[in-house]
């Protein structure tokens, strides 16, 4: 098949370099595994403690989890393309262990937080879970 061009010129189509190159890419974001954070006790008085499990779905073991509390948008934290806030590393950044425990827990752990994994060599890093809140019972 040939393209007609003015002047009698004629091109043959040929595949677009950007889908021989981007393809792979877009495989790599799509099948990219999924952190999921869940948070004990939702609702907490203060002095209790609070634990944030981090688990990486459809996937195996090797992770190196890290913790992180939303705040309002900071320059110089790292922030979610599409959310309104920055995220700010807890103490247990880049632990093997899947569970954190904040302890005792008080009125400025109320809030949102969201966690994220890697491994190997380079790292190769899940994306952020989404934010799950953590609340203070007022009494």
């Amino acid at each position: 098949m040939s393209l007609g061009w003015p002047g009698n010129a004629s091109v043959s189509p040929r595949k677009s370099w950007r889908n021989d190159i981007l393809k792979p890419i877009l495989c790599l974001i799509a099948d990219r595994p999924k952190a999921v954070l869940s948070i004990s006790p939702q609702w907490m008085n203060s002095g209790d403690s609070v634990t944030l499990n981090c688990e990486v779905k459809e996937s195996s073991t090797g992770w190196r989890f890290s913790w992180y509390k939303t705040v309002p948008y900071r320059a110089g934290l790292p922030s979610l393309l599409d959310k309104p806030y920055s995220v700010e590393p807890l103490s247990g950044y880049g632990t093997t262990e899947e569970s954190y425990t904040r302890s005792p827990a008080g009125p400025t752990d109320t809030g949102g937080y969201v966690c994220k994994a890697g491994r190997g060599d380079p790292v190769y890093y899940t994306d952020y879970s989404e934010p799950q809140g953590q609340w203070s019972v007022l009494v």
